[in-house]
């Protein structure tokens, strides 16, 4: 017969601090994980907006909180916004254009920013001529819920831009609202204005200018026509060269060699 063994002293119990020490350090860790999850899941999708839309243009802050919401299953629609095909969604001649069939075009974007101010003033003054052109271009989303909204801000500023621009003797005024991907429409609306020379406002610096890229520098490499970057008044304007020049002057040759 098999022999028993009897233990007259059970084994003592886990202390009760060792326990809730346990529980503890186990909910801090899937507290950490969860968190991390998080953090990688808000961090894929805003990193995919700054990547895939805010270097083409499109900056407005629904994106990132979308993205951050959505996470990863938001690259897809990232990466397919800027394909967008560009186009036209409104054009008013403000003043009459036949006479200024056979003299320069200038394309000027506008965003209401002070760069883009200096580019309005920088055309006028390259082209002043009555026989030249000024078209001033901006770009919305006409897909976002706030598409109305954003049309109408945009055509109010071309209003007050255009209204400062229009005087006797000067050049014609054309205003233009168009939505896509904000380089590549602007380049559409140069090529179908037959634009000689395109005026952009050169925005953003250090840190910033390396995350969310420039729609002007994009322009740059892009345009088979001259571009002329303004930034912030009293500042210089930069080249296609990348290299910096004084305000331009009245002659609108000038701005050939940009």
């Amino acid at each position: 017969m098999g022999s028993r063994v009897r233990l007259r002293h059970p084994l003592p119990a886990a202390p009760r601090g060792r326990r809730q020490q346990t529980r503890r350090l186990l909910f801090m860790t899937t507290a950490l994980f969860v968190a991390l999850v998080i953090a990688v899941w808000v961090l894929s999708g805003v990193i995919a907006a700054v990547v895939l839309l805010g270097r083409q243009g499109y900056r407005d802050w629904h994106w990132y909180v979308l993205g951050a919401l959505l996470g990863p299953m938001f690259v897809p629609i990232a990466a397919e916004r800027p394909r967008t095909r560009p186009r036209t969604l409104e054009r008013n001649a403000l003043t009459p254009e036949e006479h200024t069939i056979g003299g320069r075009t200038a394309l000027v974007a506008v965003d209401g920013s002070p760069e883009s101010r200096q580019a309005i003033a920088d055309a006028s003054r390259l082209l002043a001529s009555p026989d030249s052109r000024i078209v001033l271009a901006t770009v919305v989303d006409a897909e976002s819920g706030k598409a109305k909204s954003e049309t109408d801000r945009a055509r109010a500023l071309l209003a007050e831009c255009a209204g400062e621009l229009n005087g006797n003797g000067g050049p014609a005024i054309v205003t233009e609202i168009g939505s896509g991907k904000p380089s590549a429409v602007l380049l559409r609306m140069a090529e179908d204005e037959n634009a000689d020379i395109i005026v952009i406002g050169r925005r953003g610096k250090g840190l910033s200018r390396r995350l969310l890229g420039s729609v002007a520098d994009e322009m740059v490499r892009r345009s088979p026509l001259p571009v002329l970057l303004a930034t912030a008044p009293n500042g210089a304007h930069t080249g296609r060269d990348g290299g910096t020049t004084g305000t331009a002057g009245n002659d609108p040759a000038a701005g050939k060699g940009v």
